[in-house]
């Protein structure tokens, strides 16, 4: 499993949800209350993979007005090998969704995003791995008027010992192995 990869599917799959979520059940009234109507969904609730740099960090302070969705990997456990001939783990990768919004209730409330994330995460199944299924809520701040809070996911994904063979071995020994038997019958 990739886990930038798995970052970026993750925050794909929940905006192309919240695209699908703002056309279905959000009416022009409950959007014009707070500012957004007429806007893209993106404006008012995004996803996005954590940021690489500490720059692209301070980026997101430009869009503290909105509700934002950040995944992240965050850490993973190894079972025991359970391979004969051949190492086979069971690796279970943990993703903190992080929330943060200037509101708990509302279109784009804390409070909407995470019930959102838990539908359109659980079961989810990143690239090389099982579904998602959410193991841990919490809160981590209130800062720059925003609220934050965040659910942690887990997937499991198998790592399997590659074999390597030098390919000059392998060549050698199939050309040592090569005969022709050649069989004529004339029938007359």
């Amino acid at each position: 499993m990739n886990y930038g990869t798995a970052e970026e599917e993750i925050s794909d799959r929940l905006n192309e949800k919240f695209i699908a979520y703002a056309a279905d059940f959000l009416d022009e009234v409950s959007l014009s209350e707070t500012g957004y109507k007429g806007q893209p969904v993106s404006e008012f609730m995004e996803a996005l993979p954590i940021p690489d740099t500490e720059k692209d960090f301070d980026k997101l302070k430009a869009k503290s007005d909105r509700g934002l969705v950040i995944a992240e990997y965050i850490d993973g456990t190894f079972d025991p090998d359970k391979g004969n001939d051949t190492a086979r783990i069971m690796e279970r990768a943990r993703f903190r969704i992080i929330f943060s919004s200037p509101r708990r209730r509302g279109p784009y409330g804390i409070y909407t995003l995470i019930e959102l994330v838990k539908l359109y995460l659980t079961g989810f199944a990143p690239s090389n791995a099982d579904r998602l299924t959410p193991t841990k809520p919490g809160r981590i701040e209130t800062e720059n008027n925003a609220f934050q809070y965040y659910l942690e996911f887990e997937c499991r994904t198998y790592n399997m010992q590659q074999e390597y063979t030098d390919p000059e071995e392998t060549i050698g020994e199939q050309l040592k192995r090569v005969a022709a038997e050649e069989e004529f019958t004339f029938n007359d």
